[in-house]
């Protein structure tokens, strides 16, 4: 491929725009998009616009890093905070513990609870705003309960292992 990119006045250059791998990246996507090699698969991100490629869902870990980052001032807002955060990670455990044994019910009762979490009301208004920008991606974040299949790549039992 690199000799085809050369031929064609691409060399590669330092930066993160260089064309000669944008190219290269674009061509191996369209090669295995081609081959059907990545059906069903499904790009887990931060939501940064790079990864929002072929089927998307945003990653859990990113979502609660948000809510960890917040500065809290008052034992108001931290503990509006810490409510928020544990219940975002007993709801993560229970839709790991889903996707061993998922029913359309259970993924239901799971959807739900993740819309109470996201729709409530702290008094913590950055930690609203928060919550309220994170509603708008619900499709994405409850992708998993629609998917036919589950996969465990290294990265993700990595991800899973390091947010339990």
């Amino acid at each position: 491929m690199g000799r085809h990119l050369r031929a064609h006045g691409l060399e590669p250059k330092d930066g993160p725009l260089d064309p000669f791998r944008i190219a290269s990246e674009g061509a191996l996507w369209g090669g295995l998009t081609e081959a059907k090699a990545l059906d069903g698969t499904v790009i887990l991100s931060d939501g940064a616009g790079q990864f929002a490629i072929g089927e998307h869902a945003r990653c859990w870990v990113h979502m609660e890093r948000q809510i960890h980052a917040l500065d809290s001032f008052t034992e108001p807002q931290r503990r509006a905070k810490t409510l928020i955060q544990s219940r975002i990670w007993w709801l993560y455990n229970d839709i790991k513990a889903w996707c061993l044994d998922p029913t359309p019910r259970r993924a239901r009762e799971l959807a739900r609870r993740f819309d109470r979490i996201v729709g409530m009301k702290t008094r913590f208004v950055t930690l609203d705003r928060l919550l309220a920008r994170i509603r708008t991606d619900r499709q994405s974040f409850l992708k998993i309960l629609h998917a036919r299949t589950f996969r465990s790549t290294p990265t993700a039992r990595r991800t899973i292992s390091a947010a339990s």
